[in-house]
């Protein structure tokens, strides 16, 4: 053949597609993160709950697979079970990060939502216990895991450490006028229809109105379009299908109380309850507390709430009870008890309130 009669394919770049070639392979099951799992028949519950105190007792601990790689958060300790196990359940209630135990593993999140599982695993005479980070912010996770594993091991578990802003370095004009623009920004990315837009704006509230964050905050909040932004997370409804949706919705409403307890806190004895007054706020905050074993961070959130408008407003205190409130507080208390040490305060303080309305 001649040469002049060759087609010459022009120089274009080739398709990352056509580069690829044919997928890998997955490693086996022993390699993937997730450890294996017991099948569970249909009268198994998924997950065990303690009604009375934070109580861990796992039983039928697997032992470590040869290939399965631990994630570096995790310790080896002297296999006793019962002990490690009770000392990293009082933990987690000490916590508050609102634990949930199940035969072989304790789940548990934090309220910013960092959400982790904690293993056992029996390797030879050692316990194992791992970990794992499912979701949220990386440097919580060290922090609390971190805790949970000085536990494991029997150490003195190190108290949290806070920032704060030292008020010397932001003139007060300056941090009034910075409040001020964040605070419309903030507002602006919760009024948009996209999930991680209001998310954004949440957590930016959130961290404003802190102990510790912008003193003017609170005040501008209260008495400004935020307010009314807050109030339509807070009445958010539940009656969607969309299990994404449900989270989302569930944790937008408790970031919302959490935003709203901060500022009350500040602002209560200077404000007027009008807002909170109507019966869709009240039932929604008080329902808030009556299902405080799905989301007891919400729930400890909504306790500051009511607590904070029943010591300065009588109408809304006899609204509270007759609304049941009462009622309400004590399921909330008793889940305090179980696995959760700050909402028992804030529904031990709850309960004086309303003792005192009566």
């Amino acid at each position: 053949m001649d040469h002049a009669d060759r087609k010459i394919a022009p120089d274009m770049p080739e398709m990352r597609s056509v580069r690829i070639g044919a997928p890998v392979a997955m490693p086996p099951r022993s390699l993937l993160r997730s450890a294996p799992t017991t099948t569970k028949s249909a009268t198994t519950p998924l997950r065990t709950i303690a009604t009375s105190t934070a109580e861990w007792k796992p039983s039928n601990i697997p032992s470590l697979p040869q290939m399965y790689p631990l994630e570096r958060s995790h310790a080896r300790v002297k296999n006793d079970t019962s002990a490690v196990a009770q000392r990293i359940a009082s933990v987690l209630r000490q916590q508050s990060l609102a634990p949930v135990f199940e035969d072989q593993k304790a789940s548990g999140e934090t309220q910013c939502h960092v959400r982790f599982v904690v293993r056992l695993f029996v390797d030879g005479d050692d316990l194992v216990v791992e970990v794992q980070r499912r979701s949220g912010c990386c440097f919580v996770f060290h922090q609390v895991s971190k805790a949970l594993l000085q536990a494991a091991r029997g150490e003195t578990v190190m108290a949290l450490p806070e920032f704060v802003v030292p008020n010397s370095l932001i003139k007060e004009e300056q941090q009034r006028a910075a409040c001020d623009e964040a605070l419309e920004l903030a507002n602006e990315l919760l009024l948009k229809d996209r999930i991680d837009a209001q998310v954004l704006g949440m957590q930016s509230l959130v961290h404003m109105t802190r102990e510790g964050g912008c003193k003017h905050s609170a005040s501008a909040i209260l008495k400004g379009p935020v307010m009314d932004t807050l109030l339509k997370f807070v009445r958010l409804s539940k009656g969607i299908d969309d299990e994404f949706l449900v989270g989302h919705r569930t944790n937008m409403r408790g970031d919302a109380f959490h935003v709203l307890a901060n500022c009350l806190a500040r602002e209560a004895s200077k404000m007027s309850f009008d807002k909170f007054a109507s019966d869709q706020v009240l039932k929604s905050v008080i329902d808030e507390l009556r299902v405080a074993a799905e989301k007891p961070h919400n729930a400890c959130h909504a306790a500051r709430v009511l607590a904070s408008l029943v010591k300065n407003s009588e109408a809304i205190k006899l609204r509270a009870e007759q609304l049941d409130a009462p009622a309400a507080i004590i399921m909330a208390f008793n889940e305090g008890i179980s696995r959760h040490a700050m909402l028992e305060e804030e529904a031990k303080a709850l309960k004086r309130e309303m003792a005192n309305c009566m």
